[in-house]
C-alpha cells in the first residue's frame, strides 16, 4: 500500500514537471512568436517606408525630365521658329526685289518704247540726212545704256529667282523635319507612358504582396 502510494505520488510529480516543461516551452514559443512578429513588423513598415521613398523620388525624377523635356522641346521649337521666320523675312524682301525688278523692267520698255516714239518724230521733223544719223547715232546709245541696264535688271531678277527656290527647298525641308521630330515626340511620349505604366504596376504588386505577407504574419 505504501509503495502504491510512492508511486502515485513519483507519476504526480512527473506529470508536474513535465506540465511544468510544456508551460515553459509555450512561454518561450509565444515570446518568440511575439519576437517575430515584432520584427516583420518593423521590417514591413521599413520596406513600406522604403517602398513610399522610392516613389516619391520617382516622382520627383519625373518631374525633372519632364521639366527638362519641356525646356529642350521649347528650345528646339524657338531655335527651328526662329530660323523659319528668318528664312520667311529673308523670302519676303527677295519678292520685294523681285517686285522692284519688275517695275524696273517695265520702267525700261516704257522708255524704250517712249524713245522709239520720239526717234521716229524726230525723222519726221528732221530733213537733213547728217542730222538724222547724228540724231539715230545718240538714239542708239542711249538705246544700248538702257539695254545694258535691262539685262543687268534681268541678271539680278534671275538670280534672285534661283535664290527663291533655294529658300523654298529649305522651308520644305524644314517643315519635313519639324514633323519628323513631332512624330519621334509623339513616339518617346508614349514610350514613357508605356514605362510609367509599368513601373506604377509593379510598385502597386509590391504594395499588395508586402501587405499580404503582413496580414499572415499577423493572423
Amino acid at each position: 500500500m505504501a509503495g502504491r502510494l510512492i508511486s502515485e505520488d513519483s507519476d504526480e510529480e512527473f506529470q508536474e514537471i513535465q506540465l511544468s516543461k510544456l508551460q515553459n516551452n509555450y512561454r518561450h514559443a509565444r515570446e518568440d512568436q511575439r519576437e517575430y512578429t515584432i520584427e516583420k513588423k518593423d521590417q514591413l513598415r521599413m520596406q513600406s517606408k522604403t517602398l513610399q521613398q522610392l516613389a516619391k523620388e520617382r516622382e520627383e525624377l519625373n518631374k525633372v525630365y519632364r521639366l527638362a523635356e519641356s525646356l529642350e522641346n521649347q528650345k528646339r521649337d524657338e531655335e527651328k521658329t526662329k530660323k523659319l521666320r528668318e528664312l520667311i523675312q529673308t523670302k519676303d524682301e527677295i519678292q520685294n526685289d523681285i517686285q522692284d525688278q519688275q517695275a524696273l523692267t517695265s520702267d525700261l520698255d516704257a522708255q524704250l518704247r517712249e524713245w522709239e516714239k520720239k526717234i521716229r518724230q524726230k525723222q519726221t521733223e528732221i530733213g537733213g540726212a547728217n542730222a538724222a544719223i547724228t540724231f539715230n547715232a545718240n538714239v542708239r546709245k542711249q538705246e544700248r545704256v538702257l539695254e545694258n541696264r535691262l539685262d543687268t535688271a534681268l541678271k539680278r531678277f534671275n538670280a534672285l529667282l534661283a535664290s527663291n527656290g533655294l529658300l523654298r527647298s529649305e522651308i520644305d525641308n524644314l517643315r519635313n523635319e519639324r514633323e519628323r521630330y513631332e512624330n519621334l515626340s509623339r513616339k518617346s511620349e508614349n514610350e514613357l507612358q508605356d514605362l510609367r505604366a509599368q513601373l506604377v504596376e509593379c510598385i502597386e504588386r509590391s504594395v499588395t504582396s508586402y501587405e499580404q505577407r503582413y496580414d499572415y504574419i499577423i493572423i
